[in-house]
């Protein structure tokens, strides 16, 4: 072993990261004994044929996990990274800051790239173990137990499709699968445990009507201050929510997620809270890999509320949520009520947050963000209604939602 592994920084420069997270230091020479040891599975390609046969994960992937391993294990730095970031992973209470703080490494021009997309896919199956055996306690459905342990496979599958770089994208979003929090039913994918944010509150009255109160900064336009074209803060207030001994005073949220400067007074003899911070939600996701049928989608509705109550009877939630640009209402208007993306989004209560207004372009255009609104093609009635929205200087906004 090379003295120069003792310089976690000079490892960095080697891979071309710009940044590591600072605590890695730590738990760094750990990782050289691993390495030094031969101690991570993970480096060998057979153990991907070993979790295929157990698990039946990689249907159409397995080569792609098998090539890298074998490229990794024979480049003495790339190897020691690997260990490095599979045992960082392995602290969950700070991953999430380590990867916010962390660039992966580089393929050299001219080098294969395909290690290097795949690394974080391959450390991310040190999970599946114990996903399965959390799965298997709770009695989860074969069907559904395959499924969920597939949904990184089915990523690095899109992007193999999509791009001809099978890659694990979106690293961050796919630590809620390797802490066993998501399970994919049908069209959806369910995330959970989930809180309720603080950045809005429900209240329901006694003949139903339903209410939501901001607890937000907006623009003196009503949107979320800080969204796309939203950004000047002249004029802007901050909506919060007030509680007296008989009365709950806030702004409410208008059916397209804009926010009111007049208050509204909600009398507590004849409203209740309905969602607060913290409540239980179970979080909905809409992976772009099936066409988003309405009808599919109820049933899957149907097998999520079935899957909650027999498998995890414990978890007491209060609502589904979800977070996308599908749940900007405008669509609705856009596309006509019958679309399944209106059909969709008509079903949630849905409050405006803090967003770029660009999410369309990764989803439907399949583009980077930074892409020119004139440049973006026009192979369908969703692209060309999106594209001309966008000419005209608006934006489809990501969205909070939640519905009973």
């Amino acid at each position: 072993m090379p003295e120069i592994f003792n310089n976690i920084n000079a490892l960095a420069y080697r891979l071309g990261c710009n940044k590591i997270p600072e605590r890695w230091e730590n738990i760094y020479d750990e990782a050289v004994e691993i390495y030094k040891k031969g101690e991570n599975p993970l480096l060998r390609p057979e153990y991907y044929e070993e979790l295929h046969q157990k698990y039946r994960v990689f249907e159409n992937t397995l080569q792609y996990y098998k090539q890298a391993a074998e490229y990794i294990s024979k480049n003495e730095d790339l190897s020691l990274f690997f260990c490095l970031l599979c045992r960082a992973l392995r602290d969950r209470s700070t991953i999430q800051r380590d990867l916010a703080s962390l660039s992966f490494p580089q393929a050299p021009e001219g080098e294969a790239t395909l290690p290097y997309d795949m690394i974080s896919a391959l450390a991310i199956c040190q999970s599946y173990p114990a996903f399965y055996e959390q799965m298997k306690a709770h009695n989860v459905p074969e069907d559904i137990l395959d499924e969920s342990l597939k949904i990184p496979e089915r990523c690095v599958e899109i992007n193999a499709r999509r791009s001809n770089r099978p890659q694990l994208t979106s690293f961050e979003w796919y630590q809620h699968a390797y802490d066993g929090k998501l399970y994919r039913i049908g069209r959806l994918q369910l995330e959970f445990p989930l809180d309720m944010p603080g950045m809005y509150r429900v209240f329901e009255s006694q003949n139903g009507e339903i209410v939501s109160l901001a607890n937000i900064a907006v623009h003196r336009d009503g949107f979320a201050l800080g969204s796309r074209g939203f950004e000047d803060e002249e004029g802007s207030f901050t909506a919060s929510i007030e509680e007296t001994d008989e009365t709950y005073i806030g702004h409410p949220f208008d059916y397209y997620g804009y926010v009111s400067k007049d208050k509204v007074t909600l009398n507590k003899s004849e409203w209740s809270v309905k969602l607060t911070y913290g409540d239980k939600l179970v979080g909905l996701h809409i992976p772009p890999d099936e066409p988003f049928d309405h009808d599919i989608v109820e049933d899957t509705l149907r097998l999520s509320r079935e899957f909650m109550e027999k498998c995890y009877p414990e978890y007491h939630y209060k609502a589904f949520f979800c977070g996308s640009w599908l749940l900007d209402h405008s669509l609705i208007d856009l596309l006509g009520r019958d679309a399944n993306i209106s059909k969709f989004s008509a079903r949630f209560t849905t409050f405006g947050v803090k967003s770029a207004g660009l999410s369309p372009l990764n989803f439907v255009f399949l583009l980077p963000r930074d892409t020119k609104i004139e440049d973006l093609p026009e192979n369908s009635r969703l692209q060309r209604i999106l594209k001309k929205h966008y000419l005209d200087g608006k934006a489809i906004y990501d969205m909070h939602g939640v519905f009973f």
